[in-house]
């Protein structure tokens, strides 16, 4: 590897960083203030985060698999609260930070196996691409999604140290080669720490080796010792995994085969796939919630199959041909390897799961671009105003099309319709804008948002929402007859029963409440809420005895639930056994006094 550098002024790079952030500027400058939206809400102003991000300790306990991201979450709830300008405003330069990295890492790429045109203008078409494109709002925008622009960052930074640390130890043998070796692998392993897509680093990692420093692979068992510097942050994942400490990993264990299968998300995700390409290629009909179709056999899915081949197969021809349009292809499918394969997701498809592989699909296509241009019989001085040519062509477009895009994200409503719009046979859009109505006390747009929900799909849960709007416009019988709709849909439905037991308990009813409650315990015995509102219905309709066992029942659970230990004391009073009344009472006081000390009780 020669030293180039002369052919990279550093005020001409410093020019085209600066090109670059400001080229996300533009797209993303009216986006500091947008709200909370979707997961966003949930999690910020619907749920009490105060537990969950009140310090590292929490955090970790929360979600120690994605320890990093809900840190950099925590951060911003401890300074600022429920602003939002912070959370966007670190989203945005951790996006700023993933186009530096796609130029520092393509500029090192291009000095090595690009043409002139290359070396000299691929690294700033790549970035700016990236930067500018509108299939990334999704990870940058939309707050809850910093975990894939987060994870990006650090595996592009571990790819792109790694590259440069061996570029200084055949060009400067006794530098700091090691120290940067060292960086990439922390780097790294802090990439274990933010999301799980990153357990692919590893061999993105080596195919970069393969492709750009070893050359074959002969040449790369003897970069096994530098590899193996690597194993400890490798071995994160797997370890969380296997040891239940990883949410998002357990869920898909749970999930296979109940929400789809293996083999349907399989086939599915090759047409998805084709999708994101699609959409990098030509961003029209984007949309937060897609309404797509599950592909059940090779019939559903031959012409992307081929397609997806004959990219394989392109990547194959031009290994030693075009070796970093070859690494582009092989990274975009790695990228995706683990959304997009055999372990079945909720959702089939999302624009942020392309935000990392982006990058291979845009180098590939811009080395080939230029490649091209430079074969063309052009003088010198037309190939350049050509090269500037297309990157303006390209450029100027797509970061009108992601303001554009930003302007969806303005609001949990303008979001939520655009989704309905392009999604009207999928109920989640109904839901979301019902739940924001309820929020706003517009509880006849929310009636209006649910009943076209449970119209489209009666869902269980489209179901409890209609019925809790009706029960606060005063209906409480059509409210009722909703409730009994969702438990038939979903018995196991817990909330259901509850609402129908607290249906009776306010008409006086309390033998109907106290079956309602026992049909929510079955439903979830290791829950203390119905057997709390069981006691509740038992001992206001007179079976002291029976509320007892209930209540009892719920210290066996939870010694110290405050509210059962209180209840206790006053069955026990009222029917006469002071002893025991006092024992209760006394429960009661330690609670309370462990609850004023800072601790969490059952609950």
């Amino acid at each position: 590897m020669t030293d180039d550098t002369r052919k990279f002024p550093a005020a001409r790079t410093c020019m085209e960083l600066a090109a670059i952030a400001f080229a996300a500027f533009t797209c993303y400058a009216g986006t500091f203030h947008y709200p909370f939206v979707f997961d966003d809400y949930l999690m910020f102003v619907k749920e009490d985060t105060s537990f969950y991000l009140k310090d590292a300790a929490a955090v970790w306990a929360f979600n120690p698999s994605r320890f990093i991201n809900f840190y950099s979450l925590a951060i911003n709830y401890w300074i600022g609260g429920k602003d939002t300008f912070g959370y966007h405003l670190v989203n945005f330069a951790i996006h700023v930070a993933c186009a530096l990295a796609v130029y520092w890492i393509t500029a090192m790429l291009a000095k090595r196996y690009g043409g002139g045109l290359a070396r000299r203008w691929l690294p700033l078409f790549v970035a700016l691409i990236f930067a500018a494109h509108p299939i990334q709002p999704q990870a940058v925008t939309y707050i809850w999604q910093r975990a894939t622009a987060l994870s990006a960052m650090f595996y592009l930074g571990a790819i792109g140290l790694y590259l440069k640390s061996a570029m200084m130890k055949v060009e400067r043998p006794g530098g700091y080669w090691k120290a940067v070796l060292a960086l990439s692998a922390v780097t790294a392993t802090a990439a274990m720490f933010t999301k799980q897509v990153c357990v692919t680093l590893p061999a993105a990692i080596v195919i970069a080796d393969y492709f750009f420093v070893s050359g074959s692979w002969r040449a790369l068992r003897e970069a096994l010792p530098r590899l193996a510097l690597f194993i400890p942050a490798f071995a994160v994942i797997p370890l969380f995994t296997a040891l239940g400490l990883s949410q998002e990993s357990r869920d898909i264990v749970t999930r296979a085969g109940r929400i789809i299968s293996r083999h349907d998300y399989f086939l599915t995700q090759i047409n998805v796939v084709g999708t994101y390409i699609r959409l990098l290629f030509y961003p029209a009909g984007q949309n937060l919630d897609y309404d797509y179709p599950v592909a059940r056999s090779l019939a559903d899915c031959w012409m992307s199959l081929a397609f997806l081949l004959t990219l394989a197969g392109l990547a194959y021809y031009l290994r030693n041909r075009n070796r970093i349009a070859s690494f582009g292809i092989v990274f975009f499918f790695l990228g995706l390897s683990v959304e997009s394969s055999i372990f079945p997701l909720e959702d089939v498809i999302f624009e942020h799961r392309v935000y990392l592989p982006s990058f291979g699909m845009i180098l590939a296509f811009g080395a080939m671009a230029f490649q091209g241009l430079e074969k063309l019989v052009f003088g010198a001085g037309t190939k350049k105003w050509a090269a500037v040519a297309i990157i303006l062509a390209a450029v100027l477009p797509l970061s009108l099309a992601t303001r554009l895009r930003n302007e969806v994200w303005k609001d949990h409503g303008t979001i939520w319709r655009d989704v309905v719009a392009k999604s009207p046979n999928k109920v989640r859009g109904y839901h979301q804008l019902g739940l924001m109505a309820v929020a706003e006390g517009r509880l006849a747009d929310a009636e209006q948002w649910y009943r076209l929900a449970v119209n489209t799909k009666s869902s269980a849960f489209a179901r409890m929402e209609l019925g809790g709007v009706l029960e606060k416009s005063g209906r409480p019988g059509e409210a009722l007859a909703e409730y009994r709709r969702a438990v038939e849909l979903e018995p196991s439905m817990v909330r259901g029963h509850i609402a129908i037991g607290d249906h009776y308990m306010k008409t006086g009813d309390f033998e109907k409440a106290a079956r309602a409650f026992i049909n929510a315990v079955n439903a979830n015995p290791e829950l203390i809420t119905p057997r709390l509102r069981l006691g509740g219905a038992l001992a206001q309709g007179g079976w002291s005895g029976d509320a007892i066992r209930a209540y009892r029942s719920v210290i066996k659970i939870a010694p110290y639930n405050l509210e059962a230990n209180e209840k206790l004391a006053e069955v026990y009073k009222a029917t006469g056994e002071q002893e025991l009344s006092e024992i209760f009472q006394c429960r009661v006081r330690s609670a309370k006094s462990y609850k004023t000390k800072g601790g969490k009780l059952d609950a």
